[in-house]
């Protein structure tokens, strides 16, 4: 079974893992198409790091409308040299982890006129939405090219049969690789940091939608006694952030490689995790939480989008944009050791379980002995 995944995400190598790990089944073979060189909304210019020690096949490729700021990551699509590609490689499976309206998802569901390859496309939306000529077309050609659907969520799903999806739609969600997050001691890296005691903590993208408002009332009003805020991350609100340094020990952190997250999370007695829902998103799967799980931090997340359905019982939930709500179930976990380790086994136990990388990578793996099968 040869596979070849479209994927701009694994520009960044922790997201090629579950693949790695396919590879080493028996019988397959992976291959990789990924972009060069990548912008998102508030990143800059990503650029493609190899992994050498990988038996994986990686074809780094030219994107057209990659590098543009302020537009959609929908917009890309690859190089002629794309096509070599799939002749070499004679793939069985095309595997998009793209959007169907997306110019990729298009530019390989049409190289199927050409092959007798089996397609199917992952997909997070978890909003209604009707896109505009020519993307609706775009989306409707890739289901009709389309074997099956992967969706990472319940969610996602009822969006696609709501679209008019008529083929089978599997659930396949994030993943953590557990051997990177992980609990370790983390009282030298505390002190060298300077955070003091009850550490509640934020990772992520400091923008409007990720409830960075609510976070900062909260814990600016909350009357607790030796509470640190600990963000890592960047963003358009960071001065907003770091304007509340005369109300809470605050650390802010803004650049730290993937790899060496699960550091900074180990150092956090919470993680808040607190989207709110605008008229174009809501928060989608919140991998954040899982990688704290993972590290056996305790949770605490609004109601926004997917984020109850991950934490389920093995965290706290609060209503979204309600900063007294935040503050009630932070005090809740404020020199309370017990419910702290109690939510934490629980986290862990759920990752274990449902999103730990091997877990997520055999249900890939029997969604493509599915599409060989049946596709």
């Amino acid at each position: 079974m040869k596979v070849l995944v479209v994927s701009h995400p694994c520009i960044i190598d922790r997201n090629r893992s579950k693949f790695i790990e396919i590879n080493n089944y028996p019988g397959v073979e992976m291959a990789i198409i990924l972009p060069k060189y990548f912008r998102d909304d508030i990143s800059p210019l990503k650029r493609v790091k190899q992994s050498h020690n990988s038996k994986i096949k990686i074809y780094p490729l030219h994107p057209l409308l990659a590098n543009i700021p302020n537009k959609s990551i929908n917009l890309h699509f690859y190089s002629p040299m794309c096509e070599k590609v799939v002749s070499e490689f004679e793939p069985d499976i095309i595997h998009l982890e793209e959007e169907p309206y997306s110019l990729s998802a298009l530019q390989f569901a049409m190289k199927m006129n050409k092959r007798k390859v089996k397609l199917l496309f992952f997909t997070e939306q978890n909003l209604l939405k009707r896109y505009p000529l020519p993307f609706c077309k775009f989306e409707q050609y890739v289901y009709k090219k389309s074997s099956c659907a992967m969706a990472v969520s319940e969610t996602a799903r009822n969006v696609l049969l709501k679209k008019g999806y008529q083929k089978k739609v599997f659930i396949i969600p994030h993943e953590v690789d557990t051997q990177t997050f992980h609990k370790m001691d983390s009282k030298l890296l505390r002190k060298n940091l300077n955070l003091n005691g009850f550490v509640i903590g934020y990772a992520g993208r400091l923008m409007k939608e990720k409830g960075i408002g609510t976070l900062l009332k909260a814990v600016s009003s909350i009357k607790a006694n030796n509470i640190s805020l600990f963000v890592v991350g960047r963003g358009p609100l960071l001065n907003e952030v770091n304007a509340i340094a005369n109300k809470v020990n605050l650390i802010v952190i803004e650049n730290v490689p993937h790899n060496e997250i699960y550091k900074y999370l180990n150092c956090m007695d919470v993680l808040v995790l607190p989207s709110i829902t605008m008229q174009n998103w809501k928060e989608q799967f919140g991998r954040v939480i899982i990688e704290a799980m993972a590290c056996k931090v305790p949770i605490i997340g609004s109601s926004s989008g997917e984020i109850p359905n991950i934490i389920g019982g093995a965290g706290l939930i609060f209503n979204e944009r309600d900063a007294d709500d935040l503050i009630d179930k932070l005090k809740l976990l404020v020199g309370n050791k017990t419910l702290c380790y109690e939510l934490a086994e629980q986290g862990y136990e759920k990752v274990a379980q449902n999103f730990s990388l091997e877990k997520v990578a055999g249900q890939i793996y029997e969604v493509y002995k599915w599409v060989i099968n049946n596709g």
